[in-house]
């Protein structure tokens, strides 16, 4: 339902757009795919055109799909779609406390929490308020 409202298409027309809608939902579903997506394919047993063609779309989707690069996605969205209002966004991430996550251009607009530094839920749910 969601590839239809998002590409405007008609449920009823589903027949005329089938090989659009396919394609949005296959687009996705690589995106959201684990990094071992492609070892997965390159392990069936038939050498198909089909796999080499998923392995190679897997690759050109996740080339540049890094957290900071997602991070800028969403405040670039966020500023073109509420004329410079940024909303506010709650982003979980299984990085290590040590780790330093680099914003390119959103430095000062990104407030990075780390579960880590809290003792209890008590505390993280008064953050998570503060911040909405």
């Amino acid at each position: 339902m969601n590839a239809f409202d998002y590409l405007k298409i008609s449920q009823y027309d589903n027949d005329n757009q089938k090989d659009v809608v396919t394609q949005y939902c296959k687009q996705k579903l690589i995106r959201t795919s684990s990094f071992d997506f492609p070892l997965h394919l390159s392990c069936k047993i038939n050498d198909d055109d089909n796999i080499r063609n998923l392995i190679e779309q897997y690759y050109n989707i996740h080339k540049n799909l890094s957290f900071s690069d997602l991070i800028n996605q969403a405040l670039n969205q966020s500023i073109i779609l509420n004329q410079s209002i940024i909303l506010n966004q709650i982003v979980y991430t299984y990085t290590q406390i040590y780790e330093k996550i680099e914003y390119k251009n959103n430095n000062n607009l990104v407030v990075e929490v780390k579960l880590g530094h809290f003792k209890s839920g008590f505390e993280l749910r008064r953050v998570i308020e503060e911040h909405y």
